[in-house]
């Protein structure tokens, strides 16, 4: 019985899981215990492509707004830096 309960995960573990898998940072074990979960949950599923989706739009958005080319920011905080 334990054995089956370190397997198979609950959905809020496996979530846990899934947002570790984004980051880069699941272990063998770990994403194997996923990979069976989701293989069973169909909401964990979905749960994990609408979380794929909202990162690479989260992704998109930020990498436009950043300045190119920030030289110009830097001497001015520099300068403001000097000033007090």
């Amino acid at each position: 019985m334990k054995l089956m309960q370190a397997i198979i995960l609950s959905c809020r573990e496996a979530s846990t899981l899934i947002q570790k898998n984004e980051a880069g940072t699941l272990g063998l074990i770990e994403g194997v215990q996923l990979k069976m979960h989701l293989s069973i949950c169909k909401l964990c599923r979905q749960y994990e492509k609408q979380s794929a989706r909202l990162n690479e739009f989260l992704d998109q958005h930020f990498k436009q707004d950043k300045p190119r080319d920030n030289s110009a920011f830097k001497s001015k905080l520099k300068q403001e830096i000097r000033k007090k």
